[in-house]
């Protein structure tokens, strides 16, 4: 199936020139059947006047949006509308500041599609991060006592709008996995190749 498309929905909150590498790591993609849906923490006129311009030269793949106000919670409640708002067949929750290489959606919805009974798919990521030290591998295990971080999976865009995204503390990653694996569902795959930097 062929016509499978990642939606991707990107919490942001003034990372101006973050946001601009997320935005080009995307464009470079080497399958184009992906979408990028930003949400900003509330109105920002300089965000507005940085990433506009991306959504006017792309403007069925790039979308900007705002939230009503500014919610102050990690994007949590952002992620959350976000699912309301995508198009693609399956979902992936990453942050402004992120990138993926240009083989990522091609090497995910390949996989989706080679592999059409798996409704989560997990790859392997770099923490370039302070917390972890820069540049450190990690395995992904999309597990209820797996540690991941969100952007380092995708479920099926049906599956996040019956789990929703329901918590709003920092542990929300973990939370969210254990919501989609709780569903007694969940058919999970991975790519045992690195997609993901998380900074």
């Amino acid at each position: 199936m062929r016509n499978m498309k990642l939606s991707v929905i990107c919490v942001a909150y003034k990372k101006y020139s973050e946001i601009q590498v997320l935005i080009n790591c995307f464009e470079s993609q080497t399958r184009g059947n992906w979408e990028l849906v930003i949400i900003h923490d509330g109105y920002d006129d300089m965000f507005e006047r940085t990433v506009r311009p991306y959504c006017w030269a792309d403007p069925h793949r790039v979308k900007l949006h705002y939230s009503d106000e500014r919610h102050n919670d990690w994007g949590h409640t952002n992620r959350d509308a976000g699912i309301d708002i995508v198009t693609g067949n399956w979902t992936l929750q990453t942050n402004d500041d992120n990138y993926y290489v240009p083989v990522f959606v091609e090497e995910v919805l390949d996989y989706a599609e080679a592999c059409s009974n798996v409704n989560m798919i997990g790859w392997d990521m770099i923490h370039n991060y302070k917390e972890f030290g820069p540049y450190k591998f990690v395995d992904t295990n999309l597990s209820i006592t797996g540690p991941t971080e969100m952007g380092a999976f995708a479920c099926s865009t049906d599956m996040a709008r019956e789990v929703r995204f329901a918590h709003r503390d920092r542990g929300a990653d973990q939370g969210y996995i254990k919501d989609l694996i709780g569903t007694g569902r969940a058919v999970v795959g991975k790519v045992d190749k690195i997609l993901f930097v998380h900074n």
